[in-house]
């Protein structure tokens, strides 16, 4: 459903911010 692809969509946008983060430092 498009609760699913939302939650799926987050964890990819928060993963890829924690990549960001931890590359910057």
């Amino acid at each position: 459903g498009g609760a699913e692809r939302e939650q799926g969509l987050l964890q990819i946008l928060t993963e890829m911010d924690g990549f960001k983060v931890s590359t910057a430092q």
